[in-house]
C-alpha cells in the first residue's frame, strides 16, 4: 500500500522494490500495489491532520485505489502519489513480460474493482 502516513518517497519506493524482488524470487505469485484511501468513520478520516493528511475530495465515489488519490499527505502531492503508484504497476507489468515472454497474460480484476469503477 502506497501513501499511508509518515510515507516518503524512499519508503514507497523500498514497497516497490520488495514487492518486485519477491516475485523475482518467487516468493510470490500475486500481488496488488493499492493507495490508501482514509474511509469515513476512521480516525484517519475523521482527523487527517493528526496523521499528516489533507482529504481533497469527501465524494465516496472517488474513494477507489484504481482512480485518481483524494489525499495529499505531508510526503505526497495527488500526483505524485499517483505517479509512484504507476511505477508499481508498470513494473509488475514489465516482471510479467519478462517472465512469460510476449505471449498473452491474463491479470485479473476483481469483481469489487469493476463495480466501483461506474
Amino acid at each position: 500500500m502506497i501513501g499511508l502516513p509518515g510515507e516518503t518517497n524512499r519508503t514507497a519506493e523500498k514497497t516497490i522494490s520488495t514487492m518486485i524482488g519477491w516475485a523475482e524470487e518467487g516468493l510470490v505469485d500475486t500481488w496488488e500495489y493499492k493507495m490508501y484511501i482514509p474511509y469515513p468513520g476512521t480516525p484517519i478520516y475523521e482527523t487527517p491532520e493528526s496523521y499528516g493528511i489533507r482529504i481533497l475530495e469527501h465524494d465516496y465515489r472517488l474513494f477507489h485505489y484504481a482512480r485518481k488519490p483524494v489525499i495529499s499527505t505531508s510526503g505526497f502531492t495527488p500526483s505524485k502519489l499517483w505517479s509512484i503508484h504507476q511505477k508499481g504497476l508498470e513494473m509488475s507489468a514489465s516482471l510479467l513480460e519478462a517472465k512469460f515472454g510476449s505471449k498473452e497474460l491474463e491479470i485479473g480484476v476483481d469483481l469489487e474493482t469493476i463495480e466501483n469503477m461506474f
